[in-house]
């Protein structure tokens, strides 16, 4: 049997988030590991340097440009937070979103305008949180949480699911806590 995932009405039933983390900035120390320094030398580097501050640069401007990002455009822009935004506009009405993302989104001053509309407008099912010890990947060294959001409007106080787990294993083997909250 085939499963068909997208709803041509409106959207997927589900998407999965595992984006890239970080700011859509280059630094110079990004191109400072020994991987990228084997690949140029010299004024090769500078070059590639160059093209991606560029490359970058009119990335930015299309986000904040484009009005599709609306949400995820204050301050310095994150993948994590356009990515969501992009995945609720892929989402159909009642689907499920699931992503890992930096635990910032829980509490940045620049995801405000995402996590109020999240809070109007889905339901936060889930909140798996992984400290930066936690060691879920290897090169990710900050604290990250694992979000479950079904994107129908709340009816009332959520019930949300909430576990701290030390490693990648707690995230299957971890005690959560469910509460009934107006967090809105």
């Amino acid at each position: 049997p085939e499963l068909d995932l997208y709803d041509r009405t409106g959207g997927f039933d589900f998407v999965f988030l595992n984006q890239p983390y970080g700011r859509l900035k280059v630094q110079r120390s990004d191109f400072t590991d020994s991987e990228t320094l084997s690949k140029f030398l010299g004024r090769e580097l500078e070059k590639e340097l160059r093209e991606t501050k560029v490359h970058l640069k009119n990335l930015c401007r299309y986000f904040r440009e484009s009005g599709d990002y609306v949400l995820s455009c204050t301050g310095e822009l994150d993948w994590h937070r356009l990515m969501i935004e992009r995945a609720i506009r892929l989402t159909r009405q009642g689907g499920r979103i699931g992503c890992i993302v930096p635990s910032t989104i829980l509490a940045d001053f620049r995801s405000a305008s995402l996590r109020k509309y999240l809070l109007d407008n889905c339901v936060l099912e889930e909140i798996h949180y992984l400290p930066e010890t936690a060691g879920l990947f290897d090169t990710v060294n900050q604290a990250t949480c694992v979000l479950v959001i079904r994107k129908t409007v709340p009816t009332g106080p959520s019930l949300i699911t909430v576990s701290k787990c030390e490693n990648s294993v707690d995230l299957w083997n971890a005690k959560p806590t469910s509460f009934s909250a107006d967090i809105t």
